[in-house]
C-alpha cells in the first residue's frame, strides 16, 4: 500500500488514518514522522499506598495526593487524547488522585469512542469507583502479584483483607463486561505461586497475564540498605529457583489464558543494588523522594564536552542484539509519568543517549517534540544501529516484537534462546540507569 493509496482510502477518518500512517512509517523506516502517537501511558499521580519491594514509588509516601497534577496542566494532553487508540492510566495508584473522577470525564469528552483504555492499579480502591470506571469505559490491569492473601500482604502491604477485596472487584468487573488483565512481578517471594496464580486467573476469566521481569540495572540502590539485600527480592536468589522456574514453565505450557513473559529471563542476574564508586545511597533515596521539576528541554544533542552521559557505566549486551531491531514503540507510543512532563518513549528508556530529555513543555508545537533530534536518533538506532543500551537489555523484547507473548508450544523448547548464538561476540554497552539527580519513576510495572 503506497502512501498515496493510504491517504485516499482512509483520509476521511483522521483518527484511523493516523494509526495506519504510523504503521506505514514504521515499516518504511521513516525516522521523521507525520503521524502522532496513538499509544499513551499517562501517570496521573506519583502517590501510592502500596509498598511493593520492587518499586521506588513508596518512598514518596510522605507526599500528599492533593499535589497530583490537574489534567488541564499537562501540555499537549488534549492533542494526544484526540488521537489515542490505546490509553493506559497509571501512577502511583491512579485512584488516589483526588480528582480522579474529573480526569475520567476529560478522557470521555475528548477521546474517540473507539479508543481502548485500561488502568494499571493495585485494585484496592476499585470498589469506590465502579460507576465512574464503567461510564468512561475503562478496563483494568490489576497488579495482583500473588495467588494468596498472605503473600499479597507481604509484598504489597495493603492490609490482610485487601487480597479478597481485590479479587471480588475483579469478579465484578468481569460480570459487567470489563476486560481484565493480571500482572505479577516475578520475585523470590512469589515465584512458587505462579501455577496457582494461573489457576486463579483462569477461574476469574481474565483476558491475560503479564509475568513481569524485574527492571534490569542498578535501579534498586535506593531500595536496599546493602548490596546483598537485593537477594531478598530477585527470583534467581531463591535456593530452589531451578525447580520453581520449571514448575512455572510447565504451568504456562498448560494454561488456557493468554500469558506474556519470558521465564528464561528470570534467572539472568541483571539487577543490582551496588553503589557506583563515590556515590551514596542517601543521594539516591533523596532523589527518588523529590518530585522532579518541570523540564523545558526539547531533545537537542548534548553539547560537546557535556557530562550528561557521564553516569553511564559499561555493561555487556546480554542478548547479543544488533540492528535492525523490531521495535515500533518510538513510532507510536509515549509515556508521561511524573511532574517533569518528560516524554518517555519506553518504560525502560528514560534518557536517550547523547541527547537532552524531551519535555512536553519544551515547545508549543507537539510535532517539534515528537520529531526532536532525540526521537529521530532513537528511531534511526533501531533501524540502522547501533542500538541504545536500554534496547539491548530490554526484557520485553526477546528478538523483536511478536516474541513477547509466551507461545505455549515454544515454552518447552525455548527456540528464542537461539538468538543468543545468532550473532557474534558479546558487545559492551553503557549502563542503563541515570544518576540520582534524574532518577526515573518506573511505576505501573
Amino acid at each position: 500500500l503506497s502512501r498515496a493509496e493510504l491517504d485516499a482510502r482512509y483520509g476521511s477518518d483522521p483518527w484511523l488514518h493516523n494509526i495506519l500512517l504510523s504503521a506505514w512509517e514504521y515499516v518504511a523506516g521513516v525516522p521523521v514522522v507525520e503521524s502522532l502517537p496513538w499509544n499513551l501511558t499517562f501517570g496521573i499521580t506519583t502517590t501510592c499506598n502500596a509498598r511493593c519491594p520492587s518499586c521506588t514509588v513508596p518512598l514518596r509516601r510522605t507526599r500528599e495526593a492533593a499535589r497530583s497534577p490537574e489534567a488541564d496542566d499537562i501540555p499537549h494532553l488534549d492533542t494526544l487524547l484526540r488521537h489515542v487508540r490505546y490509553l493506559i492510566l497509571t501512577g502511583g495508584e491512579p485512584t488516589i488522585h483526588p480528582r480522579f473522577g474529573q480526569i475520567l470525564e476529560k478522557i470521555r469528552a475528548l477521546a474517540d469512542p473507539r479508543m481502548y483504555a485500561t488502568m494499571i492499579t493495585h485494585g484496592g480502591r476499585l470498589d469506590r469507583f465502579r460507576d465512574a470506571l464503567a461510564a468512561a469505559n475503562i478496563n483494568l490491569t490489576v497488579s495482583l502479584n500473588a495467588a494468596t492473601a498472605a503473600t499479597h500482604h507481604k509484598l504489597m502491604r495493603l492490609g490482610p483483607g485487601a487480597f479478597d477485596r481485590i479479587v471480588e472487584s475483579i469478579r465484578h468487573a468481569r460480570s459487567v463486561g470489563r476486560i481484565v488483565d493480571l500482572s505479577l512481578f516475578v520475585a523470590r517471594e512469589n515465584i512458587a505461586e505462579i501455577p496457582a496464580f494461573i489457576a486463579l486467573a483462569e477461574e476469574l476469566d481474565v483476558h491475560g497475564i503479564y509475568f513481569r521481569t524485574l527492571i534490569p540495572g542498578d535501579y534498586y540502590i535506593s531500595l536496599f540498605a546493602q548490596d546483598r539485600d537485593i537477594e531478598t527480592l530477585v527470583p534467581w536468589a531463591h535456593p530452589d529457583f531451578a525447580r520453581l522456574q520449571a514448575d512455572a514453565v510447565a504451568a504456562i505450557s498448560q494454561a488456557k489464558v493468554k500469558i506474556y513473559g519470558d521465564p528464561s529471563q528470570w534467572g539472568l542476574k541483571l539487577q543490582s543494588a551496588t553503589l557506583p564508586e563515590g556515590a551514596t545511597r542517601e543521594a539516591y533515596i533523596a532523589a527518588v523522594r523529590d518530585d522532579p521539576p518541570l523540564a523545558f528541554t526539547k531533545g537537542d544533542p548534548l553539547p560537546a564536552g557535556s557530562d550528561g552521559d557521564a553516569w553511564r557505566r559499561p555493561v555487556d549486551n546480554p542478548y547479543n542484539r544488533l540492528a535492525p531491531f523490531a521495535c515500533s514503540y518510538p513510532w507510536y507510543a509515549l509515556k508521561v509519568l511524573d511532574t517533569s512532563r518528560k516524554l518517555i518513549p519506553c518504560g525502560f528508556l528514560q534518557h536517550i543517549q547523547g541527547h537532552e530529555d524531551v519535555s512536553l513543555a519544551g515547545a508549543d508545537d507537539f510535532r517539534t517534540l515528537w520529531n526532536s533530534p532525540a526521537m529521530v536518533h532513537l528511531r534511526r538506532s533501531l533501524t540502522d544501529g547501533p542500538l541504545l543500551p536500554e534496547c539491548v537489555t530490554c526484557p520485553y523484547q526477546m528478538g523483536g516484537e511478536g516474541q513477547c507473548q509466551t507461545d505455549h508450544a515454544k515454552v518447552k523448547t525455548w527456540p528464542q534462546r537461539d538468538l543468543l548464538a545468532r550473532q557474534g561476540q558479546t558487545q559492551p554497552v553503557a549502563a542503563i540507569q541515570p544518576p540520582p539527580s534524574t532518577r526515573p519513576e518506573l511505576s505501573g510495572a
